[in-house]
């Protein structure tokens, strides 16, 4: 069986830095690419692997403003990552997000625009954001491409089925073992199950992506995952300052919020001041207001405040 490869060969880098979360090398990639987008098919994919890497940066309105939705001759790959943009700037701005999965939703209406890979990662994001995991398994249940496998992948590790997740992981590596998106997904695995194995195992293949791609938050995130598993927190702390570095090294972009929850924890465990816990609380806040992590943390210290007074108040 022929390797999966996610598409032409001319936007292999392209994708590679998308997946890898290097959104800003994504996007050099994409503009160097477009003197030899010759086919329009071509120009379709690279336009919209170039439009989630805006998206990546958190750069929604440049994506919105560009790509017409309402024009019937917009293909539907666009309009999908449109929708994308549209809901992660209702999530960030806590706006109305049920436009965004309206027109997500009537595009899967089609048996043959939901065949699309864009537009099945598209509406995948999404309905993870919604905690809809049924949904998003349903959409990957037979992915096609890599991406798809990869997110098939991680909805199972987040629903703690570590088990299917393994069985999903070695589909695809039949697809594809050599691929860095399949690296980046086992390493994914590797930490879910943890044991001093299996953490060396991920370490070393995001290790391997480290050094053939350079630092990207993705990666630099899951080092430090690593490490903060081995109980090395100093180590874990600057692999995960130098992640923030790079997230915040744009005027366009903001500090990376999975890079912020993992400072506080790093934080917590080496017993840093609270200012310095708060801080980084305070950046999260700003940036992702709705992460799921952020609120269920809000929920807790909201509960332990009124169980607090009960106790004292008694």
């Amino acid at each position: 069986m022929a390797a999966v490869t996610d598409g032409p060969p001319e936007l292999f880098a392209v994708r590679n830095a998308l997946y890898l979360g290097n959104y800003s090398t994504a996007l050099n990639k994409a503009q160097q690419t477009g003197a030899v987008s010759s086919s329009s098919d071509l120009k379709i994919q690279k336009d919209a692997l170039m439009y989630r890497a805006y998206i990546g940066l958190g750069e929604y309105e440049t994506v919105l403003n560009q790509i017409d939705s309402e024009d019937d001759s917009t293909h539907v790959s666009l309009k999908a990552v449109r929708f994308l943009a549209l809901y992660l700037r209702a999530v960030m701005k806590n706006g109305d997000k049920r436009v965004a999965i309206d027109g997500i939703e009537e595009i899967l209406q089609d048996p043959v625009q939901a065949q699309d890979s864009t537009v099945l990662a598209c509406a995948a994001t999404i309905y993870l954001h919604e905690d809809n995991d049924s949904q998003v398994l349903k959409l990957v249940d037979s992915p096609g491409s890599l991406e798809l496998a990869s997110i098939q992948v991680k909805t199972l590790l987040k629903m703690n089925r570590i088990d299917l997740a393994d069985q999903a992981l070695r589909h695809m590596t039949l697809m594809n073992d050599d691929a860095t998106i399949t690296q980046l997904t086992s390493a994914y695995v590797s930490l879910s199950k943890g044991g001093h194995e299996a953490i060396n195992e991920a370490q070393s293949l995001l290790e391997q992506m480290q050094r053939k791609f350079g630092n990207s938050t993705t990666v630099l995130n899951g080092l430090a995952l690593c490490m903060i598993k081995s109980g090395a927190y100093e180590n874990a702390e600057k692999t995960l300052l130098t992640s923030l570095g790079l997230s915040s090294a744009s005027a366009s972009s903001s500090p990376d919020p999975d890079t912020l929850i993992n400072l506080i924890v790093c934080a917590q465990y080496l017993n840093k001041p609270q200012e310095t816990i708060h801080r980084y609380m305070t950046q999260l806040q700003t940036v992702a207001p709705n992460h799921p992590w952020f609120q269920s943390y809000q929920q807790m210290d909201s509960e332990f405040d009124q169980l607090s007074s009960t106790y004292y108040s008694a």
